[in-house]
């Protein structure tokens, strides 16, 4: 259509126009020929002038020679890997993101596809294939893999390409995804904590103890030295974490985690028996493996080893979990949310929670902020209380 659908005038050269079909609204798309002489279009616009600013970029990169590469063969895969290893990661996040390359891209439709062919409806129908219950991934973790590694892999190959991706980033689209559902989640109380601390074997106690009354991460938590901890002051100091693994001492993953906590006296108390008990390393490090006798095994030397490993602890937890009777599925980070719940419930300002966290504050509200079992009234009775005060200083004014 050569004239405005809203004012009725001809639209200049370059310039079409339709009615949408279903939404009966007017859009527009400018047309040009790019430096190899090839017909250009740009998508349907809601404007006149976005269609026309458009047609001025095409006609801007023609006269600079540049042109849409439709003839790159290079595939989604072959840029992903490209693409992986110019990134800065650490070496769990390069070795996750490259088991999704591998897992999830390469063998399928569009990880064959060329970047410069591929559009929206081919990366939904890969999406839908791969989430569950068709696939292995669940809606959550699809979500974040588009944000974190595709889009990023479609945007990267936009900018690298003359011209970019003749489409744009085809992720600029929403995708319709089944919605996550979330089980309720309820936090583990100062009992279950004790219960589980309890049940570990004793070398690990106080582990139990410091990750709860600290709210560290695992990695954290292995990583503690003696020199870590200010006893006087009451004060630990987190720098460092153990990196599954590799067993390196890295930095945290952000500057934020690099903090300094408060040492309650309950967790003073279990390090102080735990370092009498099994002394540290060699380099001050709290948590090592220590060969324990066993019953009906001979016994042997109590005898540090190296520091303990995830996989190690992990295992140790979990038959604690299982002896305690808490919830199947608990696993230690669920300390650290214990940690959250409990400072969020005592009135700590989200500030500061998030401050001992070493996170945003919109990750501890959306994360950790779940109502304490036990809360119910809360509301209630503190609006009640308010208006009480209100009441009885009217009385007094009427009196």
């Amino acid at each position: 259509m050569s004239v405005d659908p809203k004012t009725g005038r001809r639209l200049p050269p370059g310039i079409e126009a339709r009615v949408h079909p279903r939404s009966g609204k007017p859009e527009y798309r400018g047309r040009w020929r790019d430096s190899e002489g090839r017909s250009r279009r740009s998508r349907w616009l809601a404007t006149r002038r976005l269609a026309e600013a458009e047609r001025a970029k095409g006609l801007a990169d023609r006269a600079r020679g540049i042109g849409h590469e439709t003839s790159d063969t290079t595939t989604v895969v072959e840029y992903a890997w490209k693409w992986l290893a110019g990134r800065p990661h650490r070496r769990r996040t390069r070795e996750s993101t490259a088991g999704f390359i591998r897992n999830h891209l390469e063998g399928t439709p569009l990880g064959g596809r060329p970047l410069v062919r591929v559009r929206p409806s081919e990366i939904q129908a890969w999406a839908s294939s791969r989430v569950q219950p068709h696939g292995t991934l669940s809606p959550s973790t699809l979500r974040n893999r588009l944000g974190t590694v595709l889009k990023p892999i479609f945007h990267a190959a936009d900018l690298d390409l003359p011209g970019g991706l003749p489409r744009g980033n085809p992720l600029r689209h929403r995708l319709q995804l089944p919605a996550a559902e979330r089980q309720p989640f309820i936090p583990l109380t100062v009992e279950q904590v004790e219960a589980l601390a309890a049940a570990i074997r004793p070398a690990y106690q106080a582990m139990v103890v410091v990750q709860a009354g600290l709210g560290l991460r695992l990695g954290e938590l292995l990583a503690l030295r003696v020199t870590d901890v200010a006893w006087t002051r009451r004060l630990v100091r987190i720098e460092e974490q153990l990196e599954q693994g590799s067993l390196e001492r890295v930095d945290p993953k952000v500057a934020r985690s690099r903090r300094t906590v408060e040492l309650p006296d309950r967790v003073a108390e279990a390090l102080a028996r735990h370092i009498e008990a099994w002394p540290p390393l060699a380099d001050g490090t709290l948590f090592s493996v220590q060969y324990l006798p066993k019953t009906g095994h001979r016994a042997r030397t109590v005898t540090p080893e190296g520091p303990i490993t995830h996989s190690h602890y992990t295992r140790t937890f979990t038959a604690a979990v299982r002896r305690a009777g808490l919830p199947a599925g608990t696993t230690s980070h669920d300390l650290r949310h214990h940690y959250a719940v409990e400072l969020l419930d005592a009135g700590v300002p989200v500030f500061d929670v998030a401050e001992q966290l070493g996170d945003r504050v919109e990750q501890v509200l959306r994360v950790y902020g779940h109502r304490k079992p036990g809360a119910t009234g809360r509301v209630r009775r503190a609006i009640d209380q308010a208006w009480a005060v209100t009441a009885s200083e009217d009385e007094e004014e009427q009196g």
